[in-house]
């Protein structure tokens, strides 16, 4: 059985080093007897290959460029609204890896890896989190969430994720102070909770109880932030009881600011607003460092020995080449007292964080959107309420993913690039994705021309009365 404790949410967290949990990892088993994912090595699934060890130790390398194990017979082609269910590959399970994807993990497993992502991050020692009051806090989230398609406890553990992997960069431990990472991280596990599945338009539509009570903008974000205040104000799920009152009151503030930029309604405000506090040549900065970091990364691993699979230490730039040393933007938020935009980038970016995920993981996550979106629209037909964006049965999902990842998302990303370099991988990746999701458009706009004149020629071809 995997108990808890043993992921870091539960007294003997404390007694047990990472190492000695990898090793006790290994030996654990479900009862299907396969061996539980750890996530710290390439040791964490049976399967795990030396080729895969060397991608993973790649994607784990803050100045790599991504690369992931092609897939086999991949068809360009959206999948549909249940491709992934089932669907598992081993560098799914990598917890600090771009690869990652929750849904191949259990809930149990889930849960246990929030409270490493907050231990591994110090705060429990930082913050003097108590071990029972941390377990009751991501139990509660956990039973606070639904099984909706896309907006469910996956969801939570993928954005808070992206967030831990963000705050645990070189450049945001550097000028990020600890209790504004720890709030931002704190708000991803929160920024969803009891989600119904469905968007603030349709539930204003519905004349809800929560558009009732929260007011028809920003209804569901209001009532994540206001569930996410009650646990951390409830005793039993109280992580910030040995806080400060000044501490306490500052950590909620900065939680509830973030759940709150989730909006997808003031997304452009927010990304608006964040962009007058940049250097005005944040753009050419990030490009120089993408030429930058794609020329200058040499192979970083390689396979010694077929059998026993040994790995070579990743090579490195030169340092003057190094794209994370150049930390203008973020110099500049922190020196004019904007550290709070780079929160902002941070909890948006995680939210939005699957355009930039490697295809395999990337197509799955979009299934899954999609299944959500589908569902509202059926139901916005039958209502006879009016249909919104996207969530037609006729709405081209690869244009859809164009559209969302290339105008959308990507201005928040090239930001977030600026303002930590490390996060420029994951521009890279969303390019590489809208150029995918492109083709994929023009394969389905010239199989339904071939269709329409495939049935112009049999219309014609038809005898007259």
């Amino acid at each position: 059985v995997w108990e808890l404790p043993n992921m870091g949410c539960g007294a003997s967290a404390a007694k047990v080093s990472s190492e000695e949990e990898d090793a006790l990892a290994m030996t654990r088993q479900r009862p299907d007897g396969t061996i539980p994912a750890d996530g710290r090595t390439w040791q964490n699934t049976g399967k795990m290959t030396p080729e895969l060890a060397v991608t993973a130790l790649e994607n784990r390398t803050p100045h790599s460029v991504l690369t992931f194990p092609q897939l086999e017979n991949v068809v360009l082609k959206y999948k549909g609204d249940d491709f992934g269910d089932g669907v598992k590959y081993d560098w799914d399970f990598y917890h600090n890896v771009w690869t990652f994807y929750p849904f191949s993990w259990t809930d149990e497993e889930l849960v246990g890896l929030l409270a490493r992502f907050i231990r591994e991050a110090g705060f429990v020692s930082e913050f003097n989190i108590p071990e029972e009051r941390l377990s009751a806090f991501l139990r509660r989230v956990h039973e606070q969430m639904h099984a909706q398609p896309y907006h469910n406890f996956q969801h939570i553990v993928d954005v808070t994720q992206s967030t831990y992997m963000c705050i645990q960069t070189s450049t945001a431990k550097a000028f990020l102070p600890a209790p504004h990472r720890f709030a931002v991280l704190v708000a991803a596990i929160c920024h969803d909770l009891d989600h119904p599945g469905y968007t603030n338009v349709f539930l204003k539509n519905e004349d809800s109880e929560l558009t009732k009570k929260y007011g028809p903008d920003g209804t569901l974000e209001k009532h994540h932030a206001s569930l996410a205040m009650q646990l951390l104000t409830t005793e039993e799920t109280d992580i910030l009881v040995n806080c400060s009152p000044e501490a306490q009151r500052e950590i909620c503030r900065l939680v509830e600011k973030c759940i709150l930029a989730t909006d997808m309604s003031r997304h452009k405000a927010i990304v608006d607003d964040v962009q007058a506090l940049m250097p005005t040549n944040y753009e050419q900065m990030v490009d120089s460092q993408r030429v930058v970091r794609r020329e200058s990364v040499k192979e970083l691993g390689s396979v010694k020995g077929k059998k026993t699979g040994e790995l070579s230490s990743p090579s490195r730039p030169p340092k003057n080449m190094m794209f994370e040393r150049r930390r203008a933007s973020i110099d500049r938020l922190i020196r004019t007292g904007q550290v709070e935009a780079v929160l902002l980038l941070i909890i948006k970016a995680g939210d939005l964080s699957n355009v930039t995920r490697p295809p395999h993981t990337n197509e799955r996550w979009i299934s899954k959107i999609n299944s959500e979106f589908h569902r509202q629209g059926r139901a916005e037909l039958e209502k006879q309420y009016p249909l919104s964006p996207g969530m037609g049965p006729n709405d081209s999902v690869p244009k859809g993913q164009m559209f969302f990842g290339g105008v959308i998302c990507r201005p928040l990303f090239v930001m977030l690039a600026s303002v930590l370099p490390e996060a420029g991988v994951f521009l890279d990746q969303l390019d590489d994705n809208l150029e995918r999701w492109k083709k994929i458009a023009a394969e389905e706009d010239a199989a339904k021309a071939k269709e329409a004149e495939e049935g112009a020629k049999d219309e014609g071809a038809k005898p007259t009365v």
